[in-house]
């Protein structure tokens, strides 16, 4: 049987640094609080973004809370970050380069990382979409220009595509009013927010894994069906 339980976790381990740059400064944007712990030392604290620089190598962070962090963080010089983004678990180690001040609040410059990891836990059923089913997604890329693709697994939070051509986004980007293209139904309008990302050269296709974003309950009825339906073809060819 062709499917799997979404409860499983695939980790990324993200190495380009625009990738990093840009994730990064989405979470700065959006003020998401860290857990900072150091290494072989009891206890958790919490910190922020301020600032990153990608091009000179440097992430700024705000001091870590409680206080008793922020002395072991000057003794020890290495720490590890873990915030969740989108219902994906992130994970970076840094290492401090200097600390300062600002209206005595201390902040820090850490080195950028070599390597992001990028840990997707999927609670939903997924099931494969054999090409016979004709399910196809279509968006539109930053050229507004509508790219499609087929849809290669589904379910109710999320999908899997290989999309035709150079789909130009970045993990975390959001994809507004996509349309879910069903053989018998009117398509479905759906928000988009990409997990998993990468162009193939050698086929000029984008493999592209993304999570739903909002969506109604009429529409998650619908995708239970649709599932359901493949499943079951699943099972009857198995037979």
């Amino acid at each position: 049987m062709q499917s799997k339980n979404e409860q499983e976790s695939q980790i990324e381990k993200i190495s380009d640094p625009s990738q990093i740059a840009h994730l990064l400064k989405k979470l700065r944007e959006e003020r998401a609080i860290f857990t900072a712990k150091i290494p072989k030392k009891e206890g958790q604290y919490t910190t922020a973004i301020i600032d990153v620089d990608a091009q000179h190598q440097w992430i700024k962070l705000d001091e870590l809370a409680p206080n008793a962090g922020h002395e072991q963080f000057l003794q020890h010089k290495k720490l590890h970050l873990y915030t969740k983004h989108r219902g994906v678990e992130i994970h970076l180690a840094l290492q401090l380069q200097s600390v300062s001040r600002d209206k005595n609040i201390a902040y820090y410059l850490v080195n950028f990382p070599e390597v992001l990891d990028y840990h997707q836990r999927r609670d939903h059923f997924r099931v494969q979409v054999p090409r016979t089913a004709g399910l196809r997604l279509a968006v539109y890329n930053t050229d507004k220009k509508e790219c499609k693709g087929e849809v290669k697994d589904l379910s109710t939070g999320g999908l899997g595509a290989r999309m035709e051509g150079h789909l130009d986004a970045q993990l975390g980007d959001r994809f507004p009013r996509c349309r879910l293209l069903l053989p018998e139904n009117a398509p479905l309008i759906l928000d988009l927010v990409v997990c998993f990302i990468r162009f193939q050269e050698s086929s000029r296709q984008t493999q592209l894994g993304a999570q739903f974003e909002k969506i109604s309950s009429a529409d998650h009825k619908l995708l239970t069906r649709i599932i359901a339906g493949l499943q079951r073809d699943l099972i009857r060819k198995q037979r």
